[in-house]
């Protein structure tokens, strides 16, 4: 997020304000305080607008993750099952208020502290950018007394005194018609499935989409299946265990926590339990011994 707060200010030709790190971590308190500098200096445009960056951001893992979206709903499925692997203390909760129209409150645990306007901006203008580049449309931002954030892909500057912390998403232009992606595979479906699979574990497949993307019925799809004496949920496990295992491997890969994520597990509980079983030692222990 500190990588993304200093290329959004250097998009809008601003010099951040100095922050104290503890190491490799920023504090939580210098990041409010980063970050509350910024709106007092530029405005809140000014802390929206960091979320500008979004598409330029480097390759991580997590950032691909979350830019294979497929729709706005998907990126924050997406994002919500980040928020758990992360243990993050804020959450966006999210609902839907009518066909492509969405409510986005950023809050705190119950008793607990709260973020800052200037944090929630952040972050629910990043989930906006994110769902923008997703669904392939921009939307209108507004807060539930109707004063507009953005439009037409554009921050606007705003008197957010006496905000709740909500904003309301309602989509500028129709969706473009979907197009599928797969063409018909020949020869070894099974492998094209899980090579599939396997680019955005992610996703949360069903063998009807797989079929769509591969561009066969899905009742070819599960005949091959049988004939190759695998089912749907053994090969997803298989890819999701690979992938992991893989970044486990990796000296330069991304974290527990963020491998779970990636290989597509429910939780950090879910990935440590499966992998455990199915490998027979539990993913730090298989990072201690068999990382490059």
């Amino acid at each position: 997020m500190m990588r993304l707060i200093a290329a959004g200010l250097a998009k809008q030709g601003l010099v951040p304000p100095p922050v104290q790190a503890r190491g490799a971590r920023v504090p939580r308190a210098s990041k409010q305080g980063f970050l509350g500098q910024t709106a007092q200096a530029h405005g809140t445009r000014a802390v929206l607008a960091l979320s500008d960056a979004v598409p330029d951001m480097p390759p991580e893992p997590v950032v691909l993750a979350l830019r294979q979206a497929r729709d706005m709903a998907d990126l924050l499925e997406r994002w919500r099952r980040v928020e758990v692997f992360s243990h993050a203390t804020h959450r966006v909760l999210a609902t839907e208020t009518a066909p492509g129209c969405y409510a986005l409150k950023h809050v705190g645990p119950d008793g607990g502290p709260q973020p800052s306007h200037p944090e929630s901006l952040l972050v629910l203008g990043v989930v906006t950018v994110l769902g923008e580049l997703a669904a392939k449309r921009n939307y209108t931002v507004k807060t539930a007394v109707g004063t507009k954030l953005r439009l037409r892909g554009a921050w606007r500057d705003a008197d957010l005194a006496d905000w709740d912390q909500t904003v309301h998403l309602f989509a500028e232009e129709p969706a473009s018609r979907a197009v599928p992606s797969g063409t018909e595979v020949q020869g070894d479906l099974v492998s094209a499935a899980k090579e599939l699979v396997s680019r955005d574990l992610v996703r949360r497949w069903s063998v009807e989409d797989l079929a769509s993307e591969l561009g066969v019925s899905t009742r070819t799809l599960q005949r091959r299946f049988t004939e190759g004496s695998v089912t749907f949920s053994d090969l997803v496990g298989r890819a999701r265990l690979e992938k992991a295992a893989a970044y486990l491997c990796n000296r330069n890969g991304p974290g527990l926590a963020e491998t779970g994520f990636l290989a597509g597990y429910s939780d950090q509980a879910h990935f440590s339990r499966t992998f455990t079983a199915q490998v027979g030692t539990t993913p730090s222990d298989y990072r201690r011994k068999f990382m490059a």
